[in-house]
């Protein structure tokens, strides 16, 4: 208790009783709920700061959805240079056997196309509002087809079955990577299966084409490059109309960046690879059996080689990894016959096909965060299926390629990449020497679209 004197008295009285009711008006600050104010205000920050740079990195993929896309150009760079390279081939005298099967490959060609609208009415988010949708794939399908149509009228190729002279370049295969440019552009950010699924349809359509004897290996290039291109192009054109109202935000999402640490640290992965052989083209006298009594000269030479095929890589650690390849190829022979007599008959055309298994090992480098280049040593079979060149009048075989199976082995490098998408893309090249005098020595250059797993 205080001591009170005179006048003062109330003030003590005053302060007498503030004492005695525990000080309420000098109670102690509690320094704990201070600090627990103090972790809450950082962890707001925090969450200020992640919520900034995860709207930073979706305006990013907003923008880089609506800007002209110049990736997957390989193959219509590749048609333009394999059209230079084959010309003299596939003028050379000699027609294919004709297969009627225009509208069976259209099931196969069309199929990613159908997958957008199957996916669209299922209720899958697709990264174009409806109205952006119709626009693009009419705009991509006008385009493309428009560019067919007149390339075809300018170049009058000749078809290898002799049918017409609509060869280049290959409209099925156009729509085919129309389609899948699509899928991979409205669905890829579901999952890469979707993107790799559908340019698997496109290149199939691209080989079976060639196996009908419909096209030239660089028909079906340039009509996967024109697909490819018209489908940007498209969406390009038709965001410059609908701004990004026509676009569903992307979102960033936690694979994604888990995807990138895998991709770094231990990239198993499944891949597709598409594109073509090179070599010496003459088949030599023991990689063929003449089956008449023609004595006369023979010759027989193949076009470019289209292959295309998958590979799974299982990584052992951030460096080493086993590989597992199986791909199928695809070439033209041609017969050219001269004789003192003048009595040559007309001999076709036919095609070989190759089927490759291989194990390997690779090593793979970490160039930047998001991008490696590899090195690999491999060994395996290779299968050659039985290729008859028929008399074109008596349809009796007169050239036989018989089957033909031997030990292969090579080696090459590679380089890939994420994409903005699900996937990683990038090329590859090897080397491949087979115990075989036909095609001994061939190089494979090579497209990759490749899954992290």
């Amino acid at each position: 208790m205080y001591a009170c004197a005179n006048d003062a008295d109330a003030v003590c009285s005053v302060r007498d009783s503030l004492d005695n009711n525990s000080g309420v008006l000098f109670h102690p600050v509690d320094s704990s709920y201070l600090k627990e104010v103090e972790a809450l205000m950082i962890q707001k920050s925090k969450e200020a700061e992640a919520e900034k740079a995860v709207d930073e990195y979706e305006r990013r993929l907003l923008q880089e959805e609506m800007t002209l896309h110049f990736e997957e150009t390989q193959p219509l760079l590749r048609g333009i240079v394999l059209s230079i390279a084959d010309d003299k081939f596939n003028k050379r005298e000699g027609r294919f056997v004709r297969f009627h099967r225009d509208k069976a490959d259209y099931g196969v060609a069309l199929a990613p196309l159908a997958a957008n609208w199957i996916l669209k009415a299922a209720g899958v988010e697709s990264r174009s509002t409806t109205q952006r949708m119709l626009m693009a794939n009419a705009m991509a399908l006008a385009l493309s087809s428009g560019l067919s149509s007149g390339l075809k009228e300018a170049v009058k190729e000749t078809r290898p079955d002799g049918s017409d002279n609509h060869g280049m370049p290959s409209g099925h295969t156009s729509v085919a990577f129309v389609g899948a440019t699509i899928l991979h552009r409205e669905y890829g950010h579901h999952s890469p299966w979707i993107s790799v699924g559908g340019y698997t349809a496109a290149t199939a359509t691209q080989l079976l084409r060639l196996r009908n004897n419909r096209h030239w290996i660089n028909d079906t290039f340039v009509g996967a490059g024109i697909g490819i291109v018209s489908t940007n192009v498209a969406y390009f054109l038709t965001d410059a109309v609908l701004g990004e109202g026509g676009v569903n935000r992307p979102r960033m999402m936690k694979n994604d960046i888990l995807r990138v640490m895998k991709y770094n640290a231990q990239p198993s992965s499944f891949s597709l690879v598409s594109g073509t052989e090179i070599g010496n083209r003459d088949v030599p006298s023991g990689a063929y059996e003449l089956l008449s009594d023609f004595d006369g000269h023979v010759s027989v030479r193949m076009s470019s080689t289209f292959y295309a095929g998958f590979e799974g890589s299982w990584f052992l650690n951030s460096r080493w990894a086993v590989e597992a390849m199986a791909r199928v190829s695809n070439s033209r022979a041609k017969v050219s016959l001269g004789s003192l007599t003048g009595n040559v008959p007309s001999v076709c055309g036919t095609n070989i096909n190759v089927y490759h298994a291989d194990m390997g090992v690779k090593y793979s480098l970490p160039v930047t965060l998001g991008a490696r280049f590899s090195l690999r040593m491999f060994v395996g079979n290779r299968f050659v299926e039985k290729a008859d060149m028929l008399d074109s009048e008596t349809n009796v075989p007169f050239i036989r390629v018989p089957r033909d199976s031997s030990v292969e082995f090579g080696g090459g490098f590679a380089f890939d990449y994420l994409s903005t998408k699900k996937y990683a893309a990038g090329f590859s090249f090897d080397y491949v020497h087979t115990c075989s005098p036909l095609m001994r020595n061939r190089c494979y250059a090579s497209s990759v679209w490749k899954i992290i797993l």
